[in-house]
């Protein structure tokens, strides 16, 4: 009897846990009705190249929100996000939400699951195209060349760096910093470039030109997933090799890409 009043006690206790996650209305209070477009499976995507707000797609008082907030536009740089609500996978019915942002944020970094992903490509015709062929960790930005697994923590850091190294089938291998930032709500993930990144030789985007985020924020109705890029120095059309390049447009369909990897990994 004491051992199954114990066990009442602590899926009570779980219940009540998950019941106080926040309603995604609640959550992103700036999208009005558009919500139930998010509930009911959509993906929401824009620019703020025409000053829309896209730090609505951002939940209120997040990491990402304020990274939107403070991101350049014009001559000066751009922004673009990307926001959808994921299904809790079924397996994860028994886990509290300290054990759930665990999962999220181990999902998150598996880094070498990207080898090979796909994004929607200008140049092959808007069609599903390879974005990375090669990705893994590494120990420093001076060994590019030997892979380490990706990492698995049993507990959730309040930060994390790491370093990774991917090969872009159209800009070339580049170095990366990952930052891992968590809190009671959100798995906030910023990557940059600390490399060059190229076009057939040519420069596109120096050195921490481009940051790009995936924010993952447990919510009642499923997570809120969020994937984002902003680009600074740097207008939405450049020109390379006499070729007009939409700057905004390619990085969009890049964070939509890592969006529906990461959608991928958790049903997995």
């Amino acid at each position: 009897m004491k051992k199954i009043l114990i066990v009442s006690v602590a899926a009570m206790v779980n219940i009540c846990v998950l019941s106080a996650q926040k309603s995604v209305r609640i959550v992103l209070p700036s999208l009005g009705n558009t919500a139930d477009q998010l509930i009911s499976g959509g993906l929401l995507s824009a620019d703020n190249a025409d000053g829309t707000d896209i730090t609505k797609f951002a939940p209120a008082g997040s990491l990402l929100g304020k990274k939107l907030a403070a991101a350049p536009t014009g001559v000066n740089g751009f922004a673009v996000a990307s926001v959808s609500i994921v299904p809790y996978p079924d397996s994860w019915t028994k886990l509290n939400r300290n054990e759930r942002l665990l999962a999220l944020y181990n999902v998150l970094g598996r880094i070498s699951t990207q080898k090979d992903i796909t994004y929607i490509s200008r140049r092959a015709g808007y069609k599903p195209k390879v974005l990375f062929d090669q990705s893994y960790y590494i120990d420093s930005p001076e060994n590019t060349k030997t892979a380490l697994p990706d990492t698995v923590v049993a507990a959730l850091p309040v930060s994390e760096k790491r370093w990774v190294f991917q090969n872009d089938t159209s800009f070339g291998g580049n170095t990366y910093q990952y930052s891992f930032t968590t809190d009671s709500d959100e798995i906030f993930l910023e990557l940059t470039n600390y490399t060059p990144m190229k076009y057939h030789g040519v420069t596109c985007l120096k050195e921490k030109e481009l940051s790009m985020y995936i924010s993952v924020y447990p919510a009642e109705e499923g997570i809120i997933l969020n994937s984002a890029a902003i680009v600074t120095g740097h207008k939405t059309h450049v020109k390379i090799l006499f070729l007009d390049v939409d700057l905004s447009d390619s990085f969009k369909r890049r964070t939509e890409a890592l969006h529906t990897w990461y959608k991928e990994q958790l049903s997995k």
